[in-house]
């Protein structure tokens, strides 16, 4: 089950592992939170990472 829409922090995202976002967001998948996460903003976390936390 994913959580419902939460307001991501680009800053925070830019700082923490695919892994530890997923624990901070209560997941116990990591496939999980990267499904949420492109499903969310239309990219992988690990692309959208080197798009906007360079």
């Amino acid at each position: 089950m994913y959580p419902p829409s939460i307001p991501l922090d680009p800053l925070l995202l830019a700082n923490l592992s695919v892994k530890e976002i997923a624990f901070e967001l209560g997941f116990t998948e990591i496939s999980h939170v990267s499904r949420w996460f492109s499903n969310l903003e239309g990219v992988a976390p690990m692309e959208w990472k080197k798009k906007y936390a360079g």
